[in-house]
């Protein structure tokens, strides 16, 4: 699992924002988004895999679940708000279990921090692609999906993998 970590002065920064900033009001289409698959982590090295169904609903709050092992580590995460950024859709909700070979602390994967991603469902004939799985650290609070896009922007190209194996549908 490839999570970048932050100077304390930018998390420090994101969590000042990140209490302070609401929501960004904009309505969304709502959307059925349901997603599995494997892909390669950052490094080139692990194999990531990952399950979701999440329903997005017109106020950009979502209800759902995602299952997401990654080096040993099996995590399952409530999904609570949803946007489209571009032409990918992305998702955040809180960890709710964090099992097995848990990494360190400092990198935010833990119960109660908040996790977030985003899919590009490609149609047929090509690779669905999906981010790596990020996490806000639980002492910023548990930011939605719109104040982690207005604070950091959504997710660069470079930062989606093509699916191994899988397949995304967003309806």
């Amino acid at each position: 699992m490839q999570i970048e970590k932050r100077s304390s002065a930018l998390a420090t920064l994101a969590a000042a924002f990140l209490l302070a900033a609401p929501a960004l009001a904009q309505s969304q289409p709502e959307a059925l988004v349901i997603g599995y698959g494997t892909y390669l982590s950052a490094n080139q090295q692990d194999i990531n895999n990952f399950s979701y169904v999440m329903r997005q609903h017109g106020d950009g709050s979502a209800s759902g679940f995602a299952v997401w092992q990654a080096s040993g580590t099996y995590m399952l995460i409530e999904l609570t708000s949803s946007m489209f950024v571009g032409n990918a859709i992305a998702m955040a909700g809180q960890f709710r279990v964090v099992a097995g070979n848990p990494p360190p602390p400092e990198l935010g994967i833990v119960v109660g921090a908040t996790a977030y991603f985003a899919v590009k469902d490609l149609g047929a004939g090509s690779a669905d692609r999906t981010t790596g799985l990020s996490a806000v650290p639980a002492q910023f609070g548990n930011p939605t999906i719109q104040q982690i896009v207005g604070f950091g922007g959504g997710p660069p190209p470079e930062a989606f993998r093509p699916l191994l194996s899988g397949n995304i549908w967003i309806r």
